[in-house]
């Protein structure tokens, strides 16, 4: 089983979890932890061991975090560094719903795979893609 973890500066773990549970309902072993203010590494680090000794004693843990470099990231790289956990950075919601959806019983390698894929894929140019899409209306005519 692979646990989600949500890393990020202030409020915005917890603002994607709570995203996550308004679409999907209750969303399991996902768990999100802020950075606050004049927190330290140290700090941080120690919540979120705390967190994560919650989850499940077998599970593998894939960290989303908000931003590369930052606090949150360089505290998954140190969990990383202890194996059975994988970290990535640039957190969105297409991200989080789509590794929720597709279920924490994938191999940790492949759910961050698809988290990866889902990411990326869930940026789009909103403008460009629907005149774009008016296009292709168009030309079915």
């Amino acid at each position: 089983m692979t646990a989600v973890v949500i890393l990020g500066h202030g409020d915005l773990a917890s603002g994607l979890l709570s995203a996550a549970n308004l679409i999907l309902g209750e969303t399991g072993s996902c768990r999100a932890v802020g950075l606050n203010p004049g927190e330290s590494l140290e700090g941080y680090l120690d919540k979120v061991l705390q967190v994560i000794h919650t989850l499940p004693k077998e599970s593998d843990v894939l960290c989303l975090v908000d931003l590369f470099g930052g606090t949150p990231a360089n505290v998954a790289a140190l969990l990383t560094a202890k194996g059975h956990c994988r970290c990535l950075t640039g957190a969105n919601l297409p991200m989080l719903l789509e590794i929720l959806t597709r279920g924490q019983d994938q191999p940790l390698e492949e759910l961050a795979a698809t988290g990866l894929r889902s990411g990326v894929d869930g940026i789009v140019d909103l403008v460009k893609s629907l005149q774009a899409s008016s296009t292709e209306r168009g030309a079915s005519k």
